[in-house]
């Protein structure tokens, strides 16, 4: 006995003390780590990075996998095939030992974590206690050349260089070849260089260098190729280990996100969307566009904004609209990729009744404020985003719009809204297929016609758009009645596909002329009648006695 209490007593209170103390050490001490870890980077990163970026890139950081083929190749973005490797760790290697390779060239696409590999190889690096060289972080933007000028001859030998996004360069875009060129000499006198880019950026995979153009900067190297690596998208495995990291394994959230991404792997697969579950989740419609994810991305972003500041009902509406504004504004001055001008930024803030402090928010914020008081997107595909309602939305935006070179992720957008919101809905009200398949954007441009005959243009609104359609379609074999009035049809190939027509209009289709295709093989034997005004059919006895009206 001991102050009342008897041995069994104690042993349950000492063990639950112990276990109290266990469970707050091993939470302090990665807090700690954290923490330290944030405020190493976010000293010697200055003012590159801010703090809020660094915590984002760190806190749930997920080591990086790499592979010499691009996961593109692969169907599916997560179930690729293709051997892996730790990317950090691979890189630690070559930084230590001697080398013919100087140059290595990482490739992602959008939102797959190339600025967290960087930052966090930049700090694996930076605090080992015994390190050969020196190494520098820079973030392409329109004062790069300047800060590489910064750094003197005799110390370029000693320094290991890290450039993250080749893609976002101003001259890179305008100017991919020359630039590339002029950047690879620029750099030839550092001992080991790496550079971040997405894959898209280049047209095709011949672009990309393999060898640098000019002597390199060791006689003892006989080698001048440049190293290709891509990053690998995160595997189910790698998924889980981050949401346990963010949610704890035992949260409703966790179990939630589980769901999520059994439902959404393509999505997850990518870090950056990896980074937004949590508002995915709550509320999740049935996404099937990718478009529709970077909308709920925006949306529940402007939804906590108007929380934190607890501004008015129209605060949302005036920030949406400055987001689509400044996505605008970064359009047209494509020199700079972002506002250097305060002025600028100013004016199109008042216009939206938006304070500047707005900008300096945490990891999940639109806009971030970079070096040389720099404001961009925080990913170069939300400013895509945008830019793709504004093509789909804004007629005279298009007819200035220059192209989609160097904005893959605009492109994909933007095929994905004229799919969703007018092809399709086209289509449901010509063949009453609203209940019909779920078609990507790629079946809708590729050229496919029933049995191989070729394909039907279908002008679309106003926009006078072509599209081609897949007429592969299982749900139009039990069709009995269809409307394809006004629709610049060509011939009566379409209706292969439907061998029960009993009734059909085809009228104000000047380009039709004769029955070629309408009865072969002993199709359509059921069609009663057919709607020909405003074509150059001419009346004609078939032998099934079908009916024609002509007015």
């Amino acid at each position: 006995m001991f102050l009342g209490l008897d041995w069994n007593d104690l042993l349950e209170i000492s063990l639950t003390i112990a276990g109290g103390a266990f469970a707050t050490v091993r939470w302090v001490i990665p807090w700690f780590a954290q923490r330290k870890k944030e405020g190493r980077l976010a000293r010697s990163l200055h003012p590159f990075y801010t703090a809020s970026e660094i915590k984002s890139h760190t806190k749930y950081f997920i080591p990086t996998q790499c592979q010499s083929k691009s996961p593109s190749e692969s169907n599916e973005i997560n179930r690729d095939t293709e051997p892996r490797e730790p990317l950090i760790p691979y890189f630690i290697r070559i930084f230590e030992k001697d080398k013919d390779d100087y140059v290595f060239m990482v490739l992602a696409d959008s939102g797959m974590g190339k600025t967290t590999f960087m930052i966090n190889l930049y700090y694996t690096y930076h605090r080992k206690w015994q390190k050969k060289y020196k190494i520098r972080l820079l973030p392409f933007n329109a004062g790069i050349d300047e800060e590489l000028d910064k750094i003197p001859d005799e110390l370029r030998r000693e320094t290991i260089l890290l450039l993250d996004g080749l893609d976002e360069d101003p001259q890179a875009i305008e100017h991919p070849n020359e630039r590339i060129a002029a950047l690879l000499k620029k750099i030839s006198h550092f001992q080991t260089v790496v550079i971040t880019c997405r894959t898209q950026f280049f047209a095709r995979e011949e672009d990309i260098p393999t060898a640098l153009p000019f002597g390199s900067m060791s006689p003892t190297r006989a080698q001048r190729r440049i190293v290709t690596r891509y990053i690998s998208p995160l595997q189910p495995e790698e998924i889980k280990v981050f949401l346990r990291k963010k949610f704890g394994r035992f949260s409703i959230r966790y179990r939630n996100c589980l769901q999520f991404i059994e439902q959404y792997k393509e999505l997850v697969a990518r870090p950056m969307i990896l980074n937004y579950i949590d508002f995915l989740v709550d509320k999740a419609p049935q996404y099937q566009y990718s478009y529709q994810v970077y909308a709920q991305i925006i949306s529940r972003w402007l939804e906590r904004e108007h929380n934190i500041r607890g501004k008015g009902p129209g605060f949302s509406e005036n920030l949406y609209n400055f987001s689509r504004f400044f996505a605008l504004d970064l359009y047209h001055h494509t020199e700079h990729l972002s506002i250097a001008d305060l002025t600028a930024l100013q004016k199109l803030s008042d216009q939206c009744q938006v304070g500047l402090d707005l900008f300096d928010m945490q990891a999940h914020s639109l806009l971030t404020r970079g070096a040389h008081n720099n404001y961009k997107f925080s990913h170069k595909s939300i400013l895509e985003y945008f830019l793709a309602l504004e093509l789909f939305e804004n007629p005279a935006f298009a007819k200035t719009f220059k192209g989609f070179e160097g904005m893959d992720m605009l492109r994909k957008f933007y095929q994905e809204m004229v799919l969703d919101k007018i092809a399709k809905p086209f289509f449901c009200e010509k063949f009453g297929l609203e209940n019909g398949k779920q078609y990507s954007a790629e079946e809708v441009m590729r050229i496919k016609g029933c049995l191989g005959c070729g394909s039907m243009f279908l002008p679309i609104g106003s926009h006078e758009k072509a599209f081609f359609f897949n007429f592969s379609l299982d749900k139009l074999k039990d069709v009995t009645q269809i409307d394809l009035s006004n629709t610049d049809l060509q011939d009566f190939r379409i209706l292969a596909c439907m061998p029960k027509l009993q009734q059909l209009n085809v009228a104000n289709n000047p380009a039709l002329c004769s029955f070629d295709y309408l009865f072969v093989e002993g199709l359509n034997r059921d069609l009663k009648e057919i709607q020909v005004q405003g074509t150059n059919i001419q009346a004609a006895t078939l032998e099934n006695g079908v009916a024609f009206v002509y007015v």
